[in-house]
């Protein structure tokens, strides 16, 4: 997987939404049917537009183990005893040279074995808090929701994008809701800047390391 760019993810712009008509009784204090209207609503985000703060406390950790052994071993012997009623050294009594006659027999032994191990351990964290936008709303009132929050500090900038889903009834009275609680969630945390290009090698380093064949 390559490095995430930022500009992958864009953020749904503002939503215009008009106001909804209200229906008046002549003579009536009642302002009709909206926002204002409810007596023993609070401000939590249940519209477009309308703004929640999500806390986002992720941890993941993963290890896995492999160990392979395999092991060959194989033995295999010939050997003549008789050929058209020669002798079965066909006469050669000093074979290359060496004193020694000629066997027409044959005994190999083949044999090996291989043992390998590995590990991997993968552990990450993050903690955070982002102020996201209702961008859309289902059917059943869930909410789509989607943030960006771009920090700079000397030249170094970090961006972190939170989209998701969430349900109404999850968000605590403080307008606020656990990332826990985003389905389809898509967390984002990345940075540009020289301390963010210096956690990687340079391009020569990364070809040698594709044409390395050892």
């Amino acid at each position: 997987m390559g490095n995430v760019r930022p500009d992958e993810y864009q953020i749904p712009s503002y939503v215009p939404t008009p106001p909804p008509a209200v229906a008046r009784t002549d003579g009536s204090l009642w302002p009709g049917e909206g926002r204002s209207s409810v007596l023993f609503a609070d401000n939590r985000a249940r519209y477009v537009n309308d703004i929640v703060t999500i806390t986002v406390n992720e941890s993941a950790e993963g290890t896995k183990d492999v160990t392979t052994k395999t092991s060959n071993k194989s033995d295999n012997s010939a050997a003549i005893k008789a050929f058209l009623g020669l002798p079965l050294n066909l006469g050669v009594k000093n074979l290359l040279g060496l004193g020694t006659a000629l066997d027409p027999s044959y005994e190999t032994t083949k044999s090996n074995s291989y043992d390998g191990s590995g590990s991997t351990t993968r552990k990450g964290e993050l903690k955070a808090s982002i102020s996201t936008r209702v961008v859309d709303m289902f059917p059943n009132g869930n909410l789509r929701i989607a943030g960006k929050r771009e920090v700079v500090i000397n030249n170094e900038r970090q961006i972190l994008i939170l989209t998701g889903v969430i349900r109404p009834e999850d968000i605590q009275a403080n307008n606020t809701i656990q990332s826990t609680y985003v389905a389809d969630a898509k967390i984002i945390l990345t940075g540009q800047g020289v301390a963010q290009e210096k956690q990687h090698p340079g391009w020569m380093a990364r070809v040698l390391d594709e044409v390395w064949p050892f």
